[in-house]
């Protein structure tokens, strides 16, 4: 990997920077969802369900195999997040399954919460040379040579506040930090690369690969991969218009052979869908969702569905309702676009159905999964609310959706959630 840095040079304790000179901006990045915290969990054979969601503490709301409950996870000894985004993935090790919640906070850069087996702990990971803080990370596993490996892909700000991709990374015996850098052809912007969002890919070689997608200050859509050897670039272009939002990408198998998509959407609330089938880049437009109802401002999360016959691709959007070409701000909507195997689909899943006191406002998408319990596959799709951290889901329970708000209720919470 180029640019290695070595982790004993990075300076200990961690600099902290004054929060107040982050641009104002990233006060919007905390439940801006662009980036995965839900997970599915299997122990002593009963699978979990865990949403995590992040202010000055991280909590997560789980699902035991019976009912829901919530715990507060605290913070890092350093003291309160000030969450810039968050990603989560489970890891396995031996014959321990581990939990990594990463957290990309303002003053101390990625910090993670660690389920090692047996307990929780934090731990402060900082930020590469050279760079002060540290944006919307975006984890995932990766194998080779019969390691298994975790790549998290951060957004890196300097103090002339260019952006690079970074990326801090367990190789299998110890953790590194490296600089990716930014397109050949053109910046980050000052406001980040609207990303990272990332997959990993199998090569005809019986190697994986890694994609990260990132928009450049072109408003060019833009992949760094990893072939098994090294990183190259590559420019997937734009195809209609100029992007402004999220980005969000999965692998699914369809017809023997493996595909990769990439979803992203356009000032005009269109949703369009990057696909690579093997031979090469595709993008298509999938419109808008229903009726042009919605305006898809509150992000999007992409999870893969398996109902027995087809994998699906389910791409999961919070708006605000339109009607008559007039917004509805004090209500929030969820629609979900899919694609069955041969043609994509919208539906209408309906306003955001909120706990009991809750206000109707600043619903955002948290994350999606499916999930096998009861001899059926489902659907779990997240939101939460920006100011309280109230969490609402919307599942598929094999013929139909359901809303089911969740209450933070002190009956239901424990003081650190077990596995």
């Amino acid at each position: 990997m180029s640019n290695l840095i070595d982790p004993q040079k990075i300076v200990s304790p961690i600099p902290t920077i004054d929060i107040d000179i982050i641009p104002k901006i990233v006060e919007a990045i905390t439940t801006d969802s662009q980036h995965e915290a839900i997970i599915t969990f299997n122990e002593g054979g009963q699978r979990r369900i865990y949403a995590f969601v992040c202010r000055d503490h991280l909590k997560v709301y789980y699902w035991d195999g019976i009912e829901w409950h919530w715990a507060d996870q605290g913070a890092p000894p350093n003291g309160p997040l000030h969450s810039a985004g968050m990603s989560v993935i489970t890891f396995r090790e031996g014959d321990k399954q581990r939990i990594y919640a990463f957290v990309a906070d303002y003053a101390a850069g990625l910090v993670a919460n660690v389920w090692d087996g047996s307990k929780w702990q934090w731990t402060v990971l900082g930020k590469p040379p050279g760079i002060i803080s540290v944006w919307r990370p975006s984890v995932i596993t990766y194998r080779q040579a019969g390691k298994q490996h975790i790549y998290a892909f951060t957004e890196g700000h300097d103090e002339g506040n260019s952006v690079h991709l970074c990326v801090y990374y367990w190789d299998g015996s110890q953790w590194r930090w490296t600089d990716q850098g930014q397109p050949p052809d053109t910046t980050f912007g000052s406001f980040g690369c609207l990303g990272p969002a990332v997959t990993c890919y199998d090569l005809e070689s019986h190697q994986q690969s890694i994609y990260v997608f990132v928009e450049g200050a072109n408003h060019q859509w833009y992949a760094n991969y990893w072939d098994g050897s090294q990183w190259h670039w590559t420019k997937l272009g734009i195809p209609f218009a100029q992007f402004v939002g999220w980005v969000t990408a999965v692998t699914y198998q369809e017809a023997s052979k493996q595909h990769i998509r990439v979803f992203v959407r356009d000032a005009q609330s269109q949703l369009y869908v990057c696909e690579y089938d093997g031979d090469g880049w595709h993008w298509a437009d999938v419109g808008n969702p229903p009726a042009s109802a919605l305006y898809m401002d509150h992000g999007m999360s992409t999870t893969t569905y398996n109902d027995g016959h087809h994998q699906k691709v389910y791409t999961f959007v919070v708006g605000t309702p339109v009607v008559d070409n007039l917004e509805f701000p004090s209500a929030r909507s969820l629609a979900v676009n899919y694609w069955d195997g041969s043609e994509w689909h919208w539906d209408d899943l309906g306003v955001v159905v909120v706990p009991p006191n809750e206000g109707s406002t600043h619903w955002n998408i948290l994350g999606a999964v499916s999930f096998h319990e009861l001899a059926q596959e489902r659907i779990y799709a997240f939101v939460v609310q920006s100011d309280t951290l109230a969490l609402s889901v919307n599942y598929w329970d094999g013929s139909n959706w359901h809303w089911m708000p969740l209450e933070w209720s002190p009956s239901h919470q424990v003081e650190k959630v077990p596995v």
